[in-house]
């Protein structure tokens, strides 16, 4: 479920009435600018090949939940699949057999993140030949991402994260004529 600073139920009129827009942000207020939209989940998934795809799946839905576009969710997919193919390949599970599979939306960002139990090789983009049948999902993340990185916490726990811009799409072409 997504966490605290949802945005209000369909039937929260007294807040749109307020001076707030659908994800209950101020609107024509002195802060409007200050307050952020905020929502987050962190998934507990098996450290297996076959969780990848359960995991994937559970994020696009509930960021789709939050009304991202799908050209969005379909890149949100990709680097999640990345994110969790690589921690199971060449990472350590987290006490119980598990990573964790988060996700952060503020405003027009959104922050995709795997947590593992650590591992003893660098994490970085490598060369691989055309016809290699891996080593090309860092490279894939990068294109996708506006930035990406990783973060070693105490305790062996290594979580590597990617930033990609939510863009709000035009709802429709117009075409003009002279």
């Amino acid at each position: 479920m997504a966490g605290s600073g949802g945005p209000p139920d369909d039937g929260d009129v007294s807040s749109r009435e307020a001076g707030e827009d659908e994800r209950g942000r101020s609107v024509n207020a002195p802060d409007a600018a200050v307050r952020s939209y905020v929502s987050s989940n962190v998934l507990r998934v098996r450290h297996e090949p076959s969780a990848v795809s359960g995991a994937r799946r559970q994020v696009r839905r509930e960021l789709a939940a939050e009304n991202l576009p799908d050209p969005l969710l379909d890149d949100v997919e990709v680097v999640v699949s990345e994110l969790m193919g690589n921690a199971v390949r060449h990472a350590r599970a987290i006490a119980g057999g598990v990573l964790l599979v988060g996700w952060r939306l503020v405003d027009d960002e959104l922050t995709v993140r795997v947590t593992d139990g650590g591992s003893l090789k660098r994490i970085e983009p490598r060369d691989s030949s055309p016809m290699a049948d891996s080593g090309r999902g860092l490279h894939i993340v990068e294109r996708l991402a506006s930035s990406w990185g990783v973060t070693d916490h105490a305790g062996s726990l290594r979580t590597v994260w990617a930033i990609l811009a939510v863009h709000e799409r035009p709802v429709a072409l117009r075409l003009v004529r002279p």
